[in-house]
């Protein structure tokens, strides 16, 4: 390759004044030889400015040839027109297609060694690695290419001209590399340190070889980052290689050939194998320490499916390309075995090629066993909380022994079951429920003799009985109890019963399971204590009711014929006989108005409201009509609330104290006003009202008002339950806001009737 490769505003110049030149000697040969007669010789002169133009500019050729082929034949017609004849015509239009082909041949031909040199050029310009032309006498640099001008740091003229070895960092090494490339030797990839302009040392591999007699080409890629790539990557390949050393869980990591290329110091201590011993092997040999054989384990199951081998895990989990799994190795600890959590991953290089994997290993023994006595301890939880959630629901007696003796036999895995409680009366073992017997058997006498030796020391002794024989039990042998136990049913130092659990397979009563038992027993125990109790209590309260209504009934019988005869005296008497005989008329009234009011707390406490629509205009109006003396002011409502058959008693109440403290002339207001679902409902009056320090505890129980005309302190408290018994509140003000002296206001909510 030549220094002519690049072509100069000059060149081109003398190109066309050559064209020019030998175009216009071409010119005046032909005239002048034409002139004279001579008509063969002087035109192939025009075949030097045809080549010239041919090869100058290729893709003007043929209409340059054109151009002269005209001029020719023009001036062969000029001069030999009418006097030689048409012959040298003839020949001169031969000539001027000659002309054109040679033309057409030259500037095809040309085009084609640019084309080459412009490829040539165009490799040589934009090439990614340094080229140059070196002289080989010389040593010096003839041309150079931009990528190799900008890897030194010269511009290509700068280095043009430049000896070799003033960029060259390897002495007298370059004599040998210039000697056999002078013999025709190539050199490819020979690593050589060039200095650049800044002093800087760049590493690069060359290859070379020879091109001509005295000229070699020089390709230079600079490899300074891949030198710098390779130091930091063998730097953190040894920083990784630390890593995974001293990693607390044990780490082993194989490479594209599945050879074993890490095994850390936790591995070691877990198999017993050291690294010396198996770093390089291959062949699943990373196997061996853990199951005995050599076979694929999780790091070669990244990736694909292995139903075989992933049934070898008791748990198998893929997230993204990451492989969990949990399995249980004997081999480990030299053979004291653990269990075990393996984690796999593939590795990539840079580019994103997989080039190995990586597995770790973590001992979760410790973490399992804790995992299986919380497992254990809910179990024990659930099954307690089974069991209390049956003992603890409303349910009868019976009810209850049943849903425990059931609920136990199925969560420990027995057979059969029975229970037996103490009579409170005879002291001796009453059957009450069995469940897994035979229909022969599930009579309602039970299966057991009350007076068996085992029941009758469980019931005395109150401490349970494990694996009883059920050689010499009172069952059939047809119905193939093997094992039993017996547990007492406690509650508060007292043993209640017994409940008996029979099982059809052989089988031990560990001893959590015996302290899980014992406590079944107590929980029952309490449970039938409870309900025992609950039996009591409802005989007590229906007692109560019973003796309550036989002496509501004689005293008010007894009432009715007092409140007669005083009738009768005061009518009868003067003077304070008739004093005497009214007094034991209010009396008497009193005492009937007590035993109203018992009977009244007594229906409101037995159970939970059943109201129904009442309509509150002809309560109130029929309350009203009781107090014909007093003087009520009631403008009337058409709403209807929800209530029963009680709720006149609250304007009974409310208009009896207004009357009885305001005296005769007190007067009373009666207001109803809806507010959404609600209604609410004042009673007011001007009597002498209710001092602040009272209004806060004036609905209490027994609580009485300081006039001497107070009651027994029922009235409000009755009001007060019914109102709430009904959904709604009540509270007491002034009539008139700031002054309690002029009169009292009662306001009382209750629940509309849709």
């Amino acid at each position: 390759m030549k220094r002519l490769m690049q072509k100069g505003w000059w060149e081109q110049h003398i190109w066309g004044i050559s064209i020019f030149v030998t175009t216009v000697l071409s010119i005046v040969a032909t005239v002048y030889s034409l002139s004279q007669g001579i008509t063969d010789v002087f035109p192939h002169l025009f075949y030097i400015p045809i080549v010239l133009a041919a090869y100058w500019n290729p893709r003007r050729a043929i209409h340059f040839a054109l151009a002269l082929g005209f001029l020719y034949l023009l001036l062969v017609a000029l001069f030999t027109y009418g006097s030689i004849g048409p012959e040298p015509l003839i020949n001169a239009g031969i000539r001027t297609l000659v002309f054109v082909w040679v033309a057409a041949v030259i500037a095809y031909l040309s085009g084609r060694v640019r084309a080459e040199q412009l490829r040539y050029q165009g490799i040589f310009d934009s090439s990614n690695a340094g080229v140059c032309l070196i002289r080989l006498s010389s040593r010096t640099i003839q041309e150079a290419n931009p990528r190799f001008a900008a890897m030194l740091g010269y511009s290509r003229e700068e280095l043009a001209g430049r000896p070799f070895h003033e960029i060259a960092r390897n002495g007298t090494s370059l004599t040998a590399f210039f000697s056999r490339i002078s013999e025709g030797s190539t050199v490819t990839e020979s690593e050589m340190q060039l200095q650049g302009r800044d002093g800087k040392i760049l590493s690069v591999l060359v290859s070379s070889g020879r091109l001509a007699e005295d000229l070699a080409i020089f390709t230079a890629i600079d490899n300074t980052r891949q030198k710098e790539a390779e130091d930091l990557l063998r730097l953190t390949n040894e920083k990784l290689q630390g890593i995974i050393e001293f990693l607390p869980d044990a780490t082993f990591v194989i490479d594209s050939e599945k050879r074993v290329i890490a095994w850390n110091r936790a591995i070691e201590e877990m198999t017993g194998v050291r690294k010396e011993e198996i770093l390089g092997k291959s062949d699943f040999a990373y196997a061996v320490p853990f199951y005995g054989e050599k076979r694929p384990i999780l790091i070669d199951l990244l990736g694909q499916e292995h139903q075989e081998m992933e049934s070898c895990y008791e748990r198998i989990e893929r997230r993204g390309e990451t492989t969990f799994a949990e399995v249980c190795v004997p081999l480990v600890y030299h053979g004291r075995g653990a269990y075990l959590f393996v984690k796999a991953s593939p590795l990539y290089d840079a580019s994103g090629k997989r080039v190995g994997a990586i597995e770790s290993v973590r001992d979760v023994t410790d973490q399992k066993k804790a995992e299986g006595e919380i497992r254990k301890h809910n179990r024990e939880l659930s099954i307690m909380n089974e069991i209390i959630g049956a003992t603890t629901s409303p349910q009868t007696l019976d009810d209850i022994l049943r849903t425990a003796a059931m609920k136990t036999v199925d969560l420990f895995g027995f057979s059969m079951a029975a229970v037996y409680l103490v009579d409170q009366t005879s002291g001796r073992p009453a059957f009450k429920f069995q469940t897994g017997m035979p229909e022969r058997l599930s009579a309602g006498i039970g299966f057991l003799d009350a007076g068996w030796e085992p029941l009758q020391r469980v019931l005395s002794e109150g401490h349970p009985l494990f694996g009883i024989d059920c050689g010499t039990s009172l069952l059939p042998a047809d119905i193939g109890l093997v094992s039993s136990t017996l547990i007492p049913l406690t509650a508060e130092s007292r043993v209640l019963g017994a409940i008996f659990l029979g099982s059809t397979r052989r089988r031990t009563f560990p001893a959590d399971e015996q302290v899980m038992l014992e406590s079944i027993g107590r929980t029952i125990g309490a449970a039938v204590n409870r309900a025992l109790l609950q039996q009591e209590l409802e005989l007590a309260y229906q007692r109560a009711n019973l003796f309550l209504d036989i002496m509501a009934h004689d005293i008010n019988n007894v009432n009715s014929a007092a409140l007669g005869y005083a009738q009768i005296l005061s009518e009868m008497g003067e003077g304070k006989n008739r004093d005497f005989a009214q007094r034991m008329e209010i009396l008497v009234r009193q005492s009937v108005e007590i035993i109203k009011n018992v009977s009244t707390i007594r229906r409101i406490q037995e159970g939970a409201a059943d109201t129904r629509p009442v309509d509150l205009h002809r309560v109130i109006l029929a309350e009203i009509g009781h107090f014909t003396s007093a003087t009520i002011h009631y403008p009337g409502t058409q709403v209807s609330v929800m209530a029963d058959d009680l709720l006149p008693e609250i304007f009974t109440n409310l208009i009896g104290n207004s009357v009885k403290f305001g005296g005769p002339k007190v007067e009373v207001w009666i207001t109803v006003a809806e507010d959404g679902g609600k209604v609410e409902v004042e009673v007011s009056d001007s009597g002498p009202g209710i001092p602040d320090d009272l209004k806060s505890h004036i609905f209490h129980r027994f609580q009485r008002g300081p006039s001497k005309k107070s009651g027994k302190g029922l009235g409000l408290y009755i009001t007060r339950m019914l109102v709430e018994h009904y959904g709604g509140e009540i509270r007491v003000g002034d009539r008139v806001p700031g002054q309690p002296g002029q009169g009292a206001a009662f306001r009382f909510t209750l629940q509309r009737a849709p």
